[in-house]
């Protein structure tokens, strides 16, 4: 299948008897490259193929799979089709629909949206935050996301408003967004990790 990613679950020295579940959030730190494992992670046997595919004085990497059809017996496999941030409508009748993201929700990783009809027409829009400053050093920060409003049309659509031009512009490793209603109007709290609170207020 294109553009997917497989993910293994499984000791494969049979070092660890009760292994975590593979949750959602946590499968793609799972899903390493294999230039990005560490020594102790790749089989034995695979180094020894290495060292005779590409001779002893070769700092050349194995290019084969990591593991073999038996050694993934038993194993418990996850698949994501897409890394695309999405959101799926509910069309009733047990029937939903695949919807992407615009291209600029897709810069960064998105960790929270929220729901509120901010320019008052009465649909509902969205409050996008996210980033990621945890990833390995082989992947780097995802830090390229200011944040994000969609403007809702009311039939399940969305088009991006510039962070610039709305003064909803976030900053840092965005986890959370908390909307506090109060009498002068709402207030958007954006909190992030290791940063201060970012507070937000509408100004008409």
């Amino acid at each position: 299948m294109p553009n997917s990613s497989e993910v293994f679950k499984k000791s494969f020295d049979n070092s660890v008897k009760d292994l975590p579940k593979l949750e959602p959030e946590v499968m793609l730190g799972l899903n390493k490259m294999k230039d990005e494992m560490s020594e102790d992670e790749v089989p034995k046997k695979k180094k020894s193929e290495n060292k005779e595919a590409t001779g002893s004085g070769s700092s050349g990497a194995y290019s084969g799979p990591l593991f073999g059809d038996n050694e993934l017996k038993g194993a418990t496999e996850r698949m994501v089709n897409t890394f695309e941030s999405v959101y799926v409508e509910n069309k009733g009748k047990g029937k939903f629909e695949l919807h992407f993201l615009p291209a600029l929700a897709q810069v960064s990783k998105v960790m929270v949206l929220r729901t509120e009809d901010v320019d008052k027409d009465g649909n509902l829009d969205v409050l996008l935050g996210g980033n990621f400053n945890g990833a390995s050093m082989y992947q780097a920060r995802y830090d390229a996301f200011f944040g994000l409003i969609l403007k809702g049309n009311g039939k399940g659509g969305f088009s991006p408003m510039i962070p610039t031009e709305t003064g909803f512009l976030q900053d840092g490793d965005v986890r959370d967004i908390k909307i506090v209603h109060t009498p002068k109007g709402p207030l958007y709290f954006v909190t992030r990790n290791s940063a201060a609170i970012q507070i937000f207020k509408k100004l008409n």
